[in-house]
């Protein structure tokens, strides 16, 4: 059967529906394509976007010019202060304490020679009179043995003349008789008086002898005397025991009435204006410095002790090294003396100080900030407004600048301020530069934007 015979055969009410469909159909179906032709004639009249030319960025930066010169950097420590000289102050002689000086107190200074404290001299002041009577007793006993000797010495004189006389009558008899002028008997009378004289003079000469000895024993004597007696003097003037030289009194340990023994401690003194200050040197440092030759010991340092906030400067020399190595502060021990300043309150010890001290002379070499520096290795310098690298050898620090060797010239700049992207060939302009070329900047851009915004709604207005 035909489509045309079966639609003739449908009800009449089903051909009207058929026909209503197929128009509704075609409604959609133009209101489809004409969306479509308006969306395109849309498109077609939109505007292009502007396209925007892609600029180089000009980076502002600071510089410095390469200067080679000789630097002596210096290093920042930390050091206590101590006495050079601290004094127990004992007793050289016992008894009981008869007066103290008010000022013989903790923190007190007291003055070189002063008085500190008394003690009772009533026995040592016995025993100097009797040292020195004894003296005049061995003195007055030495003048009598030397009288003695002087007489003796005379009488040794007689005898030693009488001698020679008896020997010569005893020769002259001797020859009488051999001519027979005389006889045995008297040249025996001769010889005994010859004996005779010899005899006395060889007890003269013993006698002579024994006062000799006898006046070496007076003076030996005499020495021990005398010595005695300056021990008594001393033992007096030991009864006042007076400040060595001019310090602080760091402890007290008597009172009136307090007995004492000899060698007890009286007070503990230190010395004013004999200061030192200790410090541990790093290995580095140490190492460094004896590398190249330097001398240590002499060398100035600058110490700064803050008290209040308020900084005190103060002169100082390394007088010497400690004799062993500190091995938990991985350094060595070191002592500077502090220079004496009267324009100044002096120094105690105990206070926590700063010490700048001079490193090695670093000759021919530039000093630039940390941030110059990429890596520990390399700078930047500017050539036609434009970075180029360049290797470099640090050679040390000094404080916040680092000590740099390279073959540069003393016109380079180099590059101080620190860029996120640093490398050859970005464009940089120097900070001196930078106001003139901001202005120009700022009128170039202004005028760039107020092009952009213009140039849409004139292609806007063109397609309307």
């Amino acid at each position: 059967m035909s489509s045309a015979n079966f639609l003739k055969k449908l009800p009449q009410r089903f051909k009207y529906l058929g026909v209503k469909i197929f128009a509704q159909i075609a409604v959609i179906a133009l209101i489809i394509v004409g969306s479509i032709a308006l969306f395109q004639a849309l498109m077609a009249s939109k505007p292009e976007p502007i396209k925007k030319t892609a600029r180089e960025r000009v980076w502002t930066i600071k510089t410095v010019p390469a200067e080679r010169k000789n630097i002596t950097p210096h290093f920042l420590l930390y050091g206590e202060t101590i006495a050079r000289k601290t004094v127990d102050l004992r007793s050289f002689v016992g008894g009981q304490i008869i007066a103290v000086s008010p000022r013989l107190n903790a923190g007190q200074v007291i003055e070189k020679g002063e008085a500190l404290v008394e003690i009772d001299k009533f026995d040592y002041e016995g025993a100097l009179i009797e040292a020195s009577a004894q003296v005049k007793e061995a003195e007055a006993s030495l003048q009598e043995i030397r009288a003695q000797i002087d007489t003796e010495r005379s009488g040794l004189a007689f005898a030693e003349n009488q001698l020679t006389l008896a020997i010569r009558d005893l020769e002259r008899i001797e020859n009488l008789r051999e001519r027979g002028s005389s006889t045995d008997k008297a040249v025996d009378e001769r010889r005994l008086l010859v004996s005779q004289r010899q005899e006395s003079l060889t007890q003269k000469q013993n006698n002579f002898a024994v006062l000799n000895a006898r006046e070496d024993q007076r003076k030996a004597q005499l020495e021990r005397l005398n010595w005695q007696l300056e021990k008594a003097k001393r033992n007096v003037n030991d009864t006042v025991l007076r400040a060595p030289f001019e310090a602080v009194v760091t402890a007290k340990n008597v009172e009136v009435g307090k007995l004492v023994n000899v060698n007890d401690i009286i007070a503990s003194l230190q010395e004013m204006g004999s200061i030192d200050v200790k410090f541990t040197l790093p290995n580095r440092y140490f190492g460094r410095m004896t590398a190249k030759g330097e001398n240590i010991v002499g060398r100035k340092v600058q110490l700064t002790w803050r008290v209040g906030g308020e900084p005190l400067t103060y002169d100082a020399e390394i007088s010497r090294i400690g004799a062993t190595i500190t091995a938990a502060s991985g350094g060595v021990e070191l002592f500077a003396s502090v220079t004496p300043n009267m324009d100044k309150p002096p120094l105690r010890p105990g206070a926590f100080v700063e010490l700048k001290i001079p490193d090695i002379t670093y000759k021919n070499i530039v000093s630039v900030p940390q941030t110059a520096v990429y890596d520990n290795s390399h700078i930047f310098i500017v050539v036609d407004e434009r970075l180029e690298q360049k290797q470099v050898d640090v050679v040390g620090t000094d404080g916040t600048n680092i000590l740099i060797n390279s073959p540069l010239k003393p016109t380079d700049l180099i590059k101080i301020t620190r860029l996120p992207q640093a490398g050859n060939g970005v464009k940089v302009r120097t900070a001196n530069d930078r106001p003139a070329n901001k202005a120009q900047s700022k009128n170039k851009e202004g005028k760039a934007r107020g092009k952009n915004r213009q140039a849409p709604k004139a292609k806007n207005s063109n397609a309307n």
